[in-house]
């Protein structure tokens, strides 16, 4: 399935059953740490909401995913993060 965001990118993601989950990891700001849906407006299935800014992309944070259930990401954001209960975007989940 052929999806676009916003800005008329084709992000040519696979269809699978249910969700989709990503990780922002954000060095710059600590508090903006969080799972998403692959839906969320700020996720935008890991392109982020700023296209305008794609030449500075992982100047400040990265979108780590997509974890096809959202126990998967958060197992994944414990172990191999090291983030002890990491946070749930509070608009999307």
């Amino acid at each position: 399935m052929e999806r676009t965001n916003k800005m008329n990118v084709n992000l040519n993601i696979q269809a699978v059953e249910g969700d989709l989950f990503y990780f922002y990891s954000n060095w710059q700001a600590n508090q903006k740490n969080k799972i998403h849906k692959a839906t969320c407006s700020f996720c935008c299935y890991g392109t982020g909401r700023n296209l305008q800014n794609a030449p500075n992309r992982g100047e400040n944070g990265v979108w780590i995913g997509p974890f096809s259930t959202l126990a998967l990401c958060r197992n994944y954001v414990e172990e191999r993060l090291n983030i002890p209960n990491p946070p749930e975007c509070t608009v999307c989940l």
